[in-house]
């Protein structure tokens, strides 16, 4: 893996791109959509206080919400799409922790716009990926990076596909979408790992976890 690293290390880096400013051409026909698909998720302290939690998407489903299991820390919470003024409430549809996957429905079925899921069975080591999450409370950022190791991470009792990749994300990212090139969705924003190479040395990465398990239930509502 370190052989891996010091020759993809430029290029896993990526182009850092921040909504609004210029971005590669390759990216721009898919930006508006996840763009406008893409918000932050809060949960409230008190009758005037809100705290962000981290990142949510809608996709299938108009009025659901998709992130990170971990995200989910009360039953109820608020959920405002970028570039929107309005908060709307939701609430917990579809839990898996062992897969750090949740889906959240606007209580009022308000429909929003929605990204399609892509095939994560289709992705191999050095293709580009989208990660999309939150810089700042005011800026939605997205980089086009490369994907150097996908694999089956074990997570309590049970496997999950993943795809590993280096980016620039911080606190907030959980729970955001993780696109292939044609801007659809393929994983979600689980975190930082440490994974040991064969020449038993550490590297911190980030992973995305496939979005399966979403997909079947997002199928199961429409049979």
């Amino acid at each position: 893996m370190k052989n891996l690293l010091s020759h993809r290390l430029p290029t896993i880096l990526g182009v850092l791109l921040i909504i609004g400013c210029a971005v590669t051409q390759e990216a721009k026909a898919g930006e508006s959509q996840y763009r406008c698909s893409v918000g932050k998720l809060y949960k409230k302290v008190n009758d005037t206080l809100l705290m962000r939690i981290g990142t949510g998407f809608v996709a299938g489903n108009q009025s659901h919400i998709c992130t990170a299991a971990h995200v989910v820390m009360q039953d109820t919470l608020l959920f405002k799409l970028w570039g929107s003024t309005k908060y709307d409430s939701v609430v917990v549809k579809y839990l898996n922790p062992q897969h750090d996957l949740a889906v959240l429905e606007t209580i009022n079925d308000v429909q929003m716009p929605s990204l399609q899921f892509g095939d994560f069975d289709l992705l191999r080591e050095g293709d580009s990926i989208i990660v999309v999450g939150w810089r700042t409370d005011k800026l939605l950022q997205a980089e086009i990076i490369l994907i150097y190791s996908i694999g089956l991470a074990t997570i309590g009792s049970t496997t999950v596909d993943y795809v590993a990749f280096m980016s620039n994300s911080i606190p907030g990212y959980s729970g955001g979408p993780v696109l292939n090139i044609e801007g659809k969705v393929i994983g979600i924003f689980k975190g930082q790992f440490e994974f040991i190479g064969t020449d038993s040395t550490a590297v911190k990465s980030e992973i995305a976890l496939s979005i399966k398990p979403i997909i079947i239930y997002e199928d199961s509502l429409e049979e």
